[in-house]
């Protein structure tokens, strides 16, 4: 997430204070985020108050009957489960739980929307999955559909190419070789010793 998604999700429990929704976090929840708690396996997931999982180190999901917020199967669509083929790839797209999958194509603010995973095995990333081992407890993902081609930029004008220049270019070639010193002509009436047969 970007300072700027946080700084949303702050903004937005300031205006709207009176209905506080599970996933923002408070001004004190923000200076603290970057502390360690060595008990939680995610702190900002335990103050969302996410319906979606368990607030439990064991990571299953909510099953309670009547929990207007519980989430079925129809909320995370085949053709939406997995934008860009990502879980597809790193091997975990059918073994996903419903918490771990996001939900339609939310917006960097809406935290309860994206995939909760208690265990990087299950996050659509294979560099992550091989890279996490036991230090990371908790991720949160959200797939966007984007390119993976990065975006040229504007080459700059190359300038025109004349007879004349080059010409230049190739009398200016001479200058950036090293020069060679003019022997010093002594140097070659040195006497040298005589040689044995």
């Amino acid at each position: 997430m970007s300072k700027e998604g946080l700084q949303k999700v702050i903004q937005h429990e300031q205006t709207d204070n009176s209905t506080r929704q599970g996933n923002l976090l408070s001004t004190e929840d923000l200076r603290d985020l970057f502390s360690f708690h060595g008990d939680v396996r995610s702190e900002i997931h335990g103050k969302m108050s996410c319906s979606r999982c368990q607030n439990d180190a064991s990571g299953t999901e909510n099953t309670e009957e009547g929990n207007e917020n519980n989430l079925d199967d129809s909320a995370c669509q085949t053709d939406q489960e997995d934008i860009g083929g990502f879980a597809n790839d790193a091997g975990c797209l059918h073994s996903l739980k419903i918490s771990e999958r996001q939900v339609g194509t939310p917006l960097e603010e809406d935290l309860a929307s994206w995939g909760h995973h208690f265990t990087s095995k299950s996050v659509p990333d294979t560099i992550l999955q091989a890279s996490a081992g036991d230090e990371v407890t908790f991720v949160f993902t959200n797939q966007v559909d984007g390119k993976l081609i990065p975006i040229k930029s504007n080459p700059s004008p190359k300038p025109e190419v004349t007879e004349l220049n080059r010409n230049q270019a190739v009398s200016n070639r001479g200058f950036n070789k090293p020069q060679q010193r003019p022997r010093n002509r002594s140097n070659h009436y040195l006497p040298t010793r005589p040689t044995k047969e």
